[in-house]
């Protein structure tokens, strides 16, 4: 009989948790992908993404042994990605490198010639402008909330209550759709 991925999971994480290297780098093909997406949307820089998720990996295996097998470990992962990505916020000290190259690119003559003929393109740049905007914990949550997690698992990765992240989620919306008024 063929175990479930339940059983599967806490097995692969039962050898992680005790120093396996076979049952890191199954992890880490299994979570990789995803966990490298969950960063470029919040970073909306590919090599950010990269680093921060090579930088989660090495985060995680260093606290395997806090693996709580009772507790769903994509959450745990998860806020140790979400926490790498505040690290480098708060290193830089400025807006995000995303929105500089975003600024410089809406300032272009190509993005002026281009911008009379595609008018969503006008939008979504719009829109980045606007989430740019957002704090950055808005930022995240109107992000993960987007890529299609649920209330619940934002506040599990984020350490939050469910009405916290409703909250914010709820303020986004609304300072996006100011914002994106006065775009027209």
């Amino acid at each position: 009989m063929a175990e479930t991925n339940k059983q599967l999971d806490d097995k692969i994480l039962g050898q992680l948790k005790s120093g396996s290297s076979k049952a890191f780098e199954t992890v880490l093909s299994f979570y990789e992908k995803a966990i490298f997406n969950h960063l470029y949307r919040l970073s909306q820089n590919r090599e950010d993404a990269a680093d921060l998720t090579q930088e989660t990996f090495l985060k995680l295996y260093k606290n395997r042994k806090k693996i709580d097998l009772g507790k769903k470990f994509s959450a745990w992962l998860y806020r140790i990605a979400t926490n790498c990505f505040y690290d480098l916020l708060r290193k830089r000290h400025r807006k995000p490198e995303s929105l500089n190259s975003l600024d410089n690119y809406l300032e272009s003559e190509t993005y002026q010639q281009k911008a009379a003929y595609y008018h969503i393109e006008d939008r979504i740049a719009d829109l980045e402008l606007a989430l740019n905007k957002l704090r950055p914990i808005q930022q995240t949550i109107i992000r993960m909330y987007y890529q299609g997690f649920e209330y619940l698992e934002i506040a599990e990765i984020l350490s939050l209550n469910i009405n916290t992240v409703k909250t914010h989620l709820h303020r986004a919306k609304e300072s996006l759709k100011k914002e994106l008024e006065n775009y027209g």
